[in-house]
């Protein structure tokens, strides 16, 4: 028998500079259209949720428009966690993340983030999570919206039914 013991944060997704998009896509049109939709604010140690529905802005793909999440950063702190929960969402969806900078250009894409599902408990509902490293304090903006393989609600893959989604910042001690 082995024992296994982690030592170290086990990320899903990393934010740093040196895995930016390319600067042709960085400079592109992408989501400057979307600034008025930042309704959802987080500040350092915080949270904040965001209802994704009908009655937001799509938000425009290569597959089609897709309901969206919409969250802005306050003050980043050069390495932080970021965690994100969506509820209401089928077990094998998987994520999308926007990162933006804030002129609302895009540094990151990360595309068919798996994440870890939670199964509901008598004192919580299931989500399924996501643990991000943002070290890239010019990350301003996140996009986020999910992929449901199965379909939810009868479309084929994107999820346009109505899910929670919620942004948990916490700064990493460098001690």
């Amino acid at each position: 028998m082995i024992e296994f013991s982690a030592t170290e944060i086990v990320y899903d997704v990393a934010l740093v500079p040196p895995f930016r998009l390319p600067e042709y896509v960085r400079n592109g049109i992408c989501c400057e259209a979307y600034a008025e939709h930042f309704t959802a604010e987080v500040e350092p140690n915080g949270s904040g949720s965001f209802k994704v529905d009908d009655s937001q802005k799509a938000f425009k793909t290569q597959q089609g428009e897709v309901n969206a999440a919409y969250f802005s950063l306050a003050k980043l702190s050069a390495k932080e966690i970021v965690v994100i929960k969506a509820y209401q969402i089928p077990k094998d969806s998987e994520f999308e993340l926007i990162a933006l900078s804030e002129s609302f250009k895009p540094l990151y894409l990360q595309s068919n983030i798996k994440g870890m599902f939670v199964p509901e408990t008598w004192k919580d509902v299931a989500y399924k999570k996501v643990m991000v490293e943002l070290s890239d304090t010019e990350v301003k903006h996140l996009i986020i919206f999910i992929n449901d393989p199965q379909g939810i609600k009868g479309h084929q893959s994107r999820a346009e039914g109505s899910y929670t989604v919620s942004v948990i910042r916490d700064t990493l001690n460098t001690k």
